[in-house]
């Protein structure tokens, strides 16, 4: 198994740029996710299984945060927008799960009308990934 970040290059002029990984803990691969944001330039990071604590040392130079962390070991979700980004955190989307069987952000970023979340869903939860869907269908 490849314990590494990966990405895929885009063509840097289409819209915003996002990445996307399950890090399986980005505790000890911090350094390696700034490199690769300040290589590929990204807009958005979406990440799961961050692995993230109240100890972590979560800072990215020029992004902001926006993250939900697992109670206990493991699992937890994080986005990062650069903060040249006007970006609100949705937490309407977030408070659908009433059961609490997800781990999941949401943010607007504002001037782009535009609704980006991260999920990660502990109990693969059918149901649950219903509603979601149909929650967004509705915004």
């Amino acid at each position: 198994a490849n314990d590494n970040l990966q990405t895929n290059s885009t063509n840097p002029e289409q819209g915003l740029r996002c990445f996307y990984v399950n890090a399986g803990s980005l505790r000890s691969k911090m350094v390696e996710l700034e490199s690769l944001v300040n290589t590929f330039n990204y807009d958005i990071v979406a990440i799961s299984e961050t692995w993230f604590n109240t100890n972590s040392y979560t800072h990215l130079n020029n992004y902001d945060l926006y993250r939900c962390d697992r109670d206990s070991r493991g699992g937890g979700v994080a986005v990062y927008t650069k903060n040249r980004i006007r970006v609100r955190e949705c937490a309407e989307m977030k408070s659908i799960d009433t059961n609490k069987k997800t781990e999941q952000v949401w943010v607007v970023l504002v001037e782009e009308n535009i609704l980006f979340g991260c999920i990660y869903d502990t109990n693969k939860n059918r149901e649950y990934t219903r509603l979601i869907l149909r929650s967004l269908i509705k915004a």
